[in-house]
């Protein structure tokens, strides 16, 4: 192979190699916005209301967790990162008493009920 041809061979595939690099660089940049994008779309669940659930202090509440079980409790204490509860009752397939006081985490918290008979 002469000179002239091997030197054109060689600036083809460092063009093939530079644009492969590019498009993967150019893809991955892609991919990273709708990415971000994505996130940026993914629904935050909303914490409760702090006045409502303040007013309830000392009242019977359902709570609803974000893994599908339902707590009934008194409200003892309301604190940015969670609920404390008394005489809590798990609703479940199999009804169980807690003893004691039972923290739930705002985190998992998916809704506060007032029980239509505390609601009077």
């Amino acid at each position: 192979m002469s000179a002239p041809a091997a030197w054109l061979l060689t600036l083809i595939t460092v063009g093939l190699i530079v644009s492969a690099v590019y498009a993967f660089v150019a893809l991955d940049r892609r991919n990273r916005r709708e990415l971000a994008r994505a996130e940026a779309l993914r629904p935050v669940p909303a914490a409760p209301s702090r006045g409502w659930v303040e007013k309830k202090r000392r009242r019977q509440l359902l709570v609803h967790t974000t893994t599908d079980q339902t707590l009934r409790g008194v409200l003892l204490e309301e604190s940015p990162d969670g609920l404390v509860l008394a005489g809590v009752e798990y609703l479940g397939e199999k009804a169980l008493t807690m003893a004691g006081q039972v923290f739930v985490p705002r985190e998992k918290i998916a809704m506060i009920q007032l029980p239509p008979e505390a609601a009077k």
